[in-house]
């Protein structure tokens, strides 16, 4: 039995790790998905203007 669990702890962390990269290989479209789904209340949209031009 405890094969089984370590086994699908070391799937479970595979599965982590993969999706992982894929995002951050695909960074614009991660991004674009985020953005699509992120709403910035006026009251801090300057200071996240801030925060985009400062990076």
């Amino acid at each position: 039995m405890p094969a089984f669990v370590t086994f699908g702890r070391i799937l479970f962390a595979v599965l982590f790790i993969y999706t992982g990269a894929t995002k951050l290989f695909a960074i614009q479209a991660t991004a674009d998905v985020i953005a699509t789904k992120l709403v910035v209340p006026d009251v801090v949209a300057p200071y996240a203007q801030q925060v985009e031009t400062a990076t």
